[in-house]
């Protein structure tokens, strides 16, 4: 049964076309799933929002009281094999980290991105930005134990519309934005090199 009144979950659909296999996903309090990957080993990832209190693994690396959840699932959906906790410190609901792009690679590193990252959010020493921005994104390595790379991009005034933003197998990353701050980067020799009105682009 579901945890809590608003639950994630996570289901394997057999070919065809029966439920083969559904779990929930969440806290007594507010959970929301987002994004889903599959190791080559057929484990499963799922990347969603918490208001709870999502549980850590004990030698993952993680945000403390982090408003977003990553948990690994066996590929029976039977054991949950490791958590962690990344995004916002989760206070008041409404101020969260909303996630925009998610990949598991070969390697086993997680990478996650999104908007509304607060300050507390953390960078690697190598961040490309480290004032607070449109995204927030970062890579952790296998086992969720360490943070790879992390990092600020673009002016506030951002936000992405359904999932319009993705993670390659070479963990490149694509977004598609909508933008109010005419500062938004672009590059030379581009079709629309400035913000085209005064709303939104």
């Amino acid at each position: 049964t579901g945890q809590g009144g608003t639950d994630g979950f996570a289901s394997i659909i057999n070919t065809a076309g029966g439920l083969a296999r559904s779990t929930y996903l969440g806290t007594s309090a507010y959970d929301h799933a987002f994004k889903i990957q599959i190791d080559p080993s057929d484990n499963i990832f799922v990347m969603g929002q918490t208001a709870g209190a999502y549980p850590v693994s004990p030698t993952a690396y993680s945000v403390a009281n982090g408003d977003i959840f990553i948990a690994k699932l066996n590929p029976t959906l039977s054991t949950q094999l490791l958590s962690t906790r990344m995004g916002n410190p989760a206070t008041t609901f409404g101020a969260t980290f909303v996630p925009t792009a998610f990949m598991h690679d070969v390697c086993g590193n997680t990478y996650l991105s999104g908007f509304n990252a607060n300050s507390t959010s953390p960078l690697s020493a190598n961040a490309y930005q480290t004032s607070p921005g449109s995204f927030w994104l970062g890579a952790l390595g296998p086992d969720f134990t360490s943070l790879l790379y992390a990092t600020f991009y673009g002016p506030l005034g951002t936000h992405v519309d359904g999932g319009t933003s993705r993670f390659d197998p070479q963990g490149i990353i694509y977004h598609s934005a909508c933008t109010s701050n005419s500062a938004f980067p672009t590059s030379p020799g581009v079709v629309f090199p400035t913000k085209l009105n005064i709303g939104w682009d």
